[in-house]
This record gives structure tokens, C-alpha cells and sequence, in this order.
């Protein structure tokens, strides 16, 4: 499923230096049995501090990391 396609809500996930706590988030995410959402990373860092984290778990689930 692509980001916005067959989604029920969106979770905003707005970001600043927490590389650690936004996988723990996604690993809980991914674990949850509801799938109709998307997850939207307002990533705030000035480096790619979550590019790693967010291509993995784009795999898994619908993630647009801004």
C-alpha cells in the first residue's frame, strides 16, 4: 500500500534529535494488528539522522518521511 491508498488515519510524527524513540515508535506501530494508516515523519534534524530508519520501515508499513 502506497502512502494515502486505503488509509483510515495518519499518524504525524513531528521530530527533532530522537533517532532511538522514533524506532522504538515504528517497531510498536508495525507490531499493532490495524493496518489502514500511514505514518508521516516531519523529520526536523538538519542531517539525514532518519533516512536509515525510514527507508527500513517504509518497507513494512506506508511512511512519507519529510
Amino acid at each position: 500500500m502506497s502512502p494515502g491508498e486505503g488509509v483510515l488515519f495518519s499518524l504525524i510524527v513531528p521530530t527533532l534529535n530522537r533517532c532511538e524513540e522514533v524506532r522504538q515508535l515504528l517497531v510498536s506501530i508495525d507490531a499493532q494488528s490495524c493496518r489502514d494508516f500511514e505514518v508521516i515523519i516531519v523529520d526536523q534534524n538538519a542531517d539525514d539522522l532518519l533516512g536509515d530508519i525510514c527507508r527500513d520501515f517504509g518497507k513494512r508499513m506506508p511512511l512519507l518521511h519529510l
